[in-house]
């Protein structure tokens, strides 16, 4: 019946009428009772559906699960570390529901670890399943977990990455007859603890995995990158794939004294003349003539981007050349500010922004992130996203300059807040906990935007203040729900966001007051 009511609800009840029979007396009743009198489409419809229902019900009371036949699990220890006395587990569970959970757990888990408490026991399998999904918090998620949390991986294949890693033998045992998935865990485990053991894994069956496999294995070597890693790496940009060839360019474009990015610099040295005569200051650029398959072999892409906006084919041979060497090259004598103002005078100055700015992301540097912000606005993005792009610019600053950066440019820039406002971007990339004086400069112009600006359903706005909740300090609660609440108009669009916002940041408050009061009852639970 179930293959009949798949077919029907395709086709549409209008073109063909249900027939169902059944060797079940019972369901045969309950179809005979749809078609009372005169059938009409209303009741071909229910009929579907109940067959659906019904058919459903019977897939899920039927399914034989498969013996086991392991040895039980020992139980697990107790943890020693006690429970906070609030908020309760299903407190937190129905948050979980609501919020951005890994936006949640780092600044939580940060204020457990200093107070030394721990997350319910409720919690852990989702938080087991965060860190299967989030590999950037799989550290935060394993610290987090305490005795009970580790018992609970080794229970569940799914969650591999979170058990302790097997002694040398198990792990070569492991690699080599793993299925990909785990061999994928096991190798960003040890890129993580162990990379040089991670890369001579690798390397001993690099020559008998798939393409799509060695993309991926080498995707990992980001974490604990180092020049020990060059002659693999330079080995690898002769692969046969495309893929495997382009993603170690990448990484060793990121080893700033890689033969890679030596071999670079000196072909770009030919298109590119920067001198310094007197107070003037010359910046000269040729355009190379040709591709050479030395440069092909070090990752450009002679293709990529031929039909780029304002941007000519060997314009972007350039650009992808100058977006590998370290930035720091250029301004050995003179300050990357001048250079960044010179190049904007330029009739080079896309070319040239971009790549010293994609070059900055590969190889972080103060001075010239903080050059480059100031002009943010006016550099393309040919070779990458434009929001990450100037958000690991952002990240090279400290926190205090990158505030200070950021406020200057909200203020500078007074057009009323929207998707394209360009600071919001900025303010996402402000991931670290916000000093008190930056966050209330925030929420005052959020709070003018509320009271002042048309109430229209503009979800990308609302979403990014939502996200401030996690930054603020839950210290800040009284004066900012009191400033929210003054200015949030009953029914309108922002009175649900502001809701939302209070109640992480309320959620943060208790959390930190029971963390520093735990539950003497809960300890060794």
């Amino acid at each position: 019946m179930w293959d009949t009511a798949v077919k029907i609800a395709l086709v549409g009840t209008q073109r063909q009428t249900p027939q169902f029979e059944s060797d079940d007396a019972r369901i045969a009743r309950r179809l005979d009772r749809s078609f009372d009198g005169d059938a009409s489409l209303a009741d071909a419809e229910r009929t579907v559906l109940q067959v659906a229902a019904i058919e459903t019900l019977r897939r899920r009371a039927g399914k034989v699960f498969s013996r086991f036949n392991g040895d039980t699990p020992t139980a697990s220890f107790k943890d020693e570390l006690p429970l906070p006395s609030a908020p309760t587990p299903e407190q937190w569970q129905e948050l979980f529901d609501r919020v951005d959970v890994a936006e949640l757990l780092p600044p939580c888990w940060a204020l457990a670890a200093k107070t030394g408490v721990r997350l319910p026991d409720e919690l852990l399998p989702a938080l087991l399943d965060l860190g299967k999904t989030h590999r950037n918090l799989r550290s935060i998620v394993i610290s987090a977990l305490g005795r009970r949390g580790r018992w609970l991986a080794r229970q569940n294949p799914r969650w591999d990455y979170a058990t302790t890693l097997p002694d040398t033998t198990q792990i070569d045992r492991s690699w080599q007859l793993g299925t990909t998935t785990t061999r994928l865990f096991l190798l960003q485990r040890l890129r993580e603890t162990q990379p040089s053991r991670g890369r001579d894994l690798l390397a001993s069956t690099w020559n008998q995995d798939k393409a799509t496999d060695r993309s991926e294995f080498l995707k990992t070597f980001a974490v604990g990158l180092s020049d020990a890693d060059e002659p693999f790496l330079e080995a690898a940009l002769d692969n046969k794939s495309k893929q495997v060839r382009a993603i170690a360019a990448d990484l060793l474009a990121r080893l700033p004294n890689s033969a890679l990015c030596q071999r670079t610099l000196a072909r770009i040295r030919q298109s590119i003349e920067i001198r310094q005569r007197g107070n003037r200051l010359d910046l000269n650029v040729t355009l190379p003539k040709s591709c050479p398959k030395a440069a092909l072999r070090d990752g450009i892409d002679s293709k990529k981007l031929k039909k780029a906006k304002d941007l000519g084919e060997r314009s972007g041979w350039l650009l992808q050349q100058l977006a590998l060497v370290p930035p720091r090259v250029w301004s050995v004598e003179i300050s990357p500010q001048k250079l960044v103002e010179r190049a904007s005078q330029s009739d080079w100055k896309p070319l040239l922004l971009e790549g010293w700015a994609v070059a900055t992301t590969r190889h972080p540097d103060v001075s010239w992130a903080e050059a480059l912000l100031e002009t943010v606005e006016d550099i393309p993005a040919n070779l990458c996203d434009a929001d990450d792009r100037n958000r690991a610019l952002l990240a090279s600053l400290s926190i205090e300059r990158r505030e200070d950066f950021v406020l200057r440019h909200w203020f500078d820039r007074s057009q009323p807040l929207g998707k394209s406002h360009p600071t919001l971007s900025l303010l996402q990339a402000c991931c670290h906990p916000w000093r008190d004086p930056f966050a209330r400069s925030i929420v005052d112009r959020f709070c003018r935007e509320i009271a002042t600006g048309k109430d229209n359903y503009n979800w990308a706005l609302r979403s990014t203040f939502q996200t401030f909740a996690y930054r603020i300090s839950p210290n800040l609660l009284p004066e900012v729900a009191n400033q929210l609440t003054t200015v949030t108009p009953p029914g309108s669009y922002w009175e649900q966001t502001v809701n939302d916002f209070l109640d992480i940041l309320t959620f943060r408050r208790e959390w930190t007051i029971a963390s520093e009061q735990p539950s003497i009852a809960s300890q060794g639970s």
